[in-house]
């Protein structure tokens, strides 16, 4: 995790532990908290690969299905036209 992005790792250990010194403790005590982090945690994000946390994407989603269920009761969806944009 330090090799992947070592201020994210330090901000989420300060805001979830309120450890600010990464090296004050004992490499199987931060071994054990840094695995301890929430899955939406910056540094587990950054491990996944994902864009954004699962509950910023559902509610994207969520966004994109109410738009379109909105405009596909339009004039303009009817033809096709100014059909909203996603997320």
């Amino acid at each position: 995790m330090i090799a992947k992005d070592k201020n994210a790792l330090i901000c989420d250990m300060a805001e979830t532990y309120k450890v600010f010194d990464l090296r004050a403790l004992p490499v199987p005590m931060l071994a054990t908290l840094a695995a301890g982090l929430r899955d939406d945690s910056r540094i587990k994000i950054k491990l996944s690969g994902a864009r954004a946390a699962t509950d910023t994407l559902l509610l994207a989603s969520i966004a994109d299905a109410l738009n379109f269920l909105a405009w596909a009761k339009t004039k303009a969806a009817q033809t096709g036209k100014n059909r909203p944009k996603s997320f």
